[in-house]
């Protein structure tokens, strides 16, 4: 999937401080890292978030938990993702936080190596190039690694060589996404109550919106305060060269620069416009279009360093100015009296004006009310609602995205084939849902219905959520308690509607009921008239492949009258394949384990219907009370025998075996004289075997005989080349 594309890196005057996420699998050295990280800053151990200043930034570090809800989680938040590996082996955890990351925007990353000092040098180097190797065909190449060394000295664990990556973390520059630039979001720091918490805003301004906490829900804002910042920055010894601009008030901009403050008011209704520095303009008495309203004074003080520009005629009027702007001087064209005074032309001019009022009015009202809570602020917010455990952060969405929308998603990757009606784990911007998914196909211009996800091609998903902005990535997961690769499916949102019609194929079959040459007469597809008006020039087949249309109703039973292109027979049966709307579901359940452990995925996912009672549902609202009913209607046979020929039928696990003095009885099946052919053949083969083998043996004594001898011929012949030599060597 591709990352979402960089923004202009825009920021606020005191901007947020990046957040530093550190991620990994279970016993990887996550811990180790963030205790070490602390203490190289001269802070003593803290729990995770931490917020921090140096001497020019200032940053939030994070440690994730080793679950998929934690990762998904904390790659939506993360400016800069510490990813620690252990360099004995790579496991799954570490491509589904890259998975992850990848989805919600890919931030940028720096490895970190762990547990160097299990291998030798030599295999250390192997294994960083291996590992480098494979996460630059997950990444990108030339991605910064941090190969850390481990100390234990007066039991306090910590790694030593941290300069490298604390000197590029003061280097950093966080990498502006779309998704949160376009969303505001805090990452809670304290909580004073169960419905108080404190945090930096980190995105955009917030506005009128209401919140969203995953693992909870959406949550409607009771009162924001801005607070003093706890941790700010050290101005003194930033660059001197720095200018920062306050996003404020519709009733005052202001911009800070090295010495001058500009402040500009805006203007009112009494005022006239200085154009050209102090000097006045006349206005003629009878203009009509332009009253003095909607010509204000601009009393705004200007700026000393500025220069001014002065006219040195003052006698000039407005006649003489518009005539200086005329090519070659052309004469003015007279307007007669009755152009000026046309009622018609009066009538529309005061309607466009009194559109245009009404449009500022409308602009006043909303503008006055926006609180504008700038990114960068320390603020305090309280909800109505109560949370009984401190969430990790806090997401925001505009009132217009409260909506349920029908949304449609382009699946990139689905690793395992998924089934429609079937409870996933979706995350969609903040969320984090259990829904019940559409899959679908686009053919040329309906979007068809599929039960299952097809193997190698795109598909779509369909649901009822909340709306997102087109563009954001989403994940899905089938089973998070799995040890394999969790992530089932991720794509990107294409469309946010409800234009999006859903289809399915249905195939009505009927059989002739009266034959006359071409002409039939059919029953069995339609079950009234209405039904047949619906399908009047349709298109219809047999199964031996003669099409036909549909002509005309013919009674209130259903029957219809029906034309072929040759003769049928009694015994066809005639088919017409159609499309029929589905409609989907809007049940969603939002995933709660962070908030409420008592309820668990798979309780959650049967919550949205006895699936495994009705897998092949489709289109309609799933009733719970069906599975009750069945079972009511079904019949109890228990206290009732099964014949003996039947029961020799079923498999064993299906039979009634009696138990005698903790022994099975099994079922005789065989005949006594099958039994005894059956040992006597075993005899038999066991004493061919026995014979065979006696000839084997006595085939292998015969070999081990002939080796002897022959043994023994080559010791007696080099005994006499021994001697021989022994005696020629005596001759001489």
């Amino acid at each position: 999937m591709n990352p979402q594309p960089p923004l202009p890196n825009m920021h606020f005057k005191d901007f947020p401080p990046p957040v530093v996420t550190i991620f990994g699998p279970p016993k990887s050295g996550k811990t180790t890292l963030f205790n070490s990280l602390l203490k190289r800053y001269s802070i003593k151990t803290a729990n995770s978030p931490v917020t921090f200043t140096t001497s020019n930034s200032r940053f939030t570090f994070l440690e994730c938990p080793s679950d998929i809800k934690s990762y998904i989680d904390y790659s939506k938040i993360s400016d800069l993702c510490l990813l620690v590996i252990n360099i004995t082996s790579l496991e799954t955890d570490t491509f589904e936080i890259l998975s992850l990351l990848k989805i919600h925007g890919f931030p940028k990353i720096y490895i970190i190596f762990t547990h160097g000092d299990q291998l030798s040098s030599s295999n250390q180097r192997k294994q960083e190039k291996k590992i480098k190797k494979r996460l630059y065909q997950e990444i990108t190449p030339g991605i910064k690694t941090f190969p850390m060394k481990y100390n234990v000295h007066k039991s306090i664990s910590k790694y030593t060589n941290l300069s490298k990556l604390v000197l590029s973390l003061s280097s950093f520059k966080p990498r502006p996404l779309a998704f949160k630039s376009e969303h505001p979001f805090i990452i809670v720091d304290q909580c004073v109550s169960s419905n108080t918490f404190y945090g930096y805003l980190h995105g955009t301004m917030l506005t009128h919106s209401y919140a969203h906490i995953p693992g909870f829900g959406n949550l409607e804002i009771e009162n924001v305060e801005v607070m003093e910042d706890p941790c700010p920055l050290n101005r003194s010894k930033m660059g001197k060269n720095k200018r920062y601009v306050h996003p404020s008030p519709v009733e005052s901009v202001s911009e800070e620069k090295e010495e001058n403050i500009v402040v500009e008011i805006p203007k009112t209704e009494n005022e006239t416009i200085n154009l050209f520095g102090n000097m006045e303009i006349e206005i003629p008495n009878n203009s009509e279009d332009d009253s003095s309203s909607e010509l204000p004074e601009d009393s705004s003080e200007v700026n000393a360093n500025e220069e001014e520009e002065s006219l040195q005629d003052s006698s000039t009027t407005s006649e003489d100015i518009s005539l200086r702007f005329k090519k070659n001087n052309l004469e003015e064209e007279s307007i007669s009296s009755e152009e000026v005074e046309n009622p018609k032309y009066d009538d529309l001019f005061g309607k466009e004006k009194a559109k245009s009022d009404l449009q500022h009015e409308k602009n006043i009202s909303k503008f006055s009310s926006l609180k504008s809570v700038v990114p960068g602020n320390y603020i305090k917010i309280s909800f109505s609602n109560s949370i009984n455990e401190i969430p990790i952060f806090i997401g925001f969405y505009n009132l217009n995205s409260k909506t349920l929308v029908m949304g449609k998603i382009k699946l990139n990757r689905h690793h395992k084939i998924l089934k429609s009606m079937k409870p996933l784990l979706i995350s969609v911007g903040w969320e984090r849902t259990i829904i019940k998914p559409y899959f679908s196909m686009s053919e040329e211009k309906r979007n068809r219905y599929i039960k299952y996800t097809p193997k190698g091609i795109f598909c779509s998903l369909n649901y009822k959520g909340y709306s997102v902005t087109p563009g954001s990535g989403i994940c899905l997961i089938a089973d998070e308690n799995k040890k394999d690769f969790r992530i089932s499916a991720s794509g990107i949102v294409t469309d946010i509607g409800n234009n999006n019609t859903l289809v399915k194929k249905l195939k009505l079959i009927g059989y002739p009921h009266k034959i006359h040459n071409n002409t039939v007469f059919m029953k069995g597809m339609f079950n009234s008239g209405k039904e047949v008006c619906k399908f009047i020039n349709g298109i219809i087949k047999t199964v031996s492949g003669i099409r036909g249309q549909i002509k005309k109703n013919v009674g209130d039973e259903g029957l219809c009258r029906c034309t072929f292109e040759g003769q049928l027979v009694m015994s066809d049966i005639i088919f017409m394949r159609c499309y029929i709307p589905v409609t989907i579901d809007e049940e969603f359940i939002n995933e709660n384990d962070k908030i409420y452990e008592k309820n668990n995925f798979e309780t959650e996912k049967n919550k949205l219907g006895n699936l495994d009672e009705n897998e092949d549902y489709m289109g309609e609202d799933i009733d719970v009370k069906v599975g009750r009913y069945r079972n009511e209607d079904c019949k109890n046979f228990r206290g009732k025998k099964i014949p003996k020929s039947l029961e020799s039928k079923l498999p064993l696990n299906k039979r009634n075996i009696k138990v005698c003095d903790g022994n099975f009885e099994l079922p005789k099946f065989l005949d006594d004289d099958f039994v005894e052919k059956e040992r006597e053949r075993q005899m038999i083969l066991e004493t061919k075997k026995k014979i065979l083998e006696e000839k084997i043996k006595i085939k292998q004594d015969k070999r081990t005989e002939e080796l002897k001898r022959v043994a023994l011929k080559k010791k007696i012949v080099t005994n006499i080349l021994e001697r021989t030599k022994k005696r020629k060597r005596r001759m001489k």
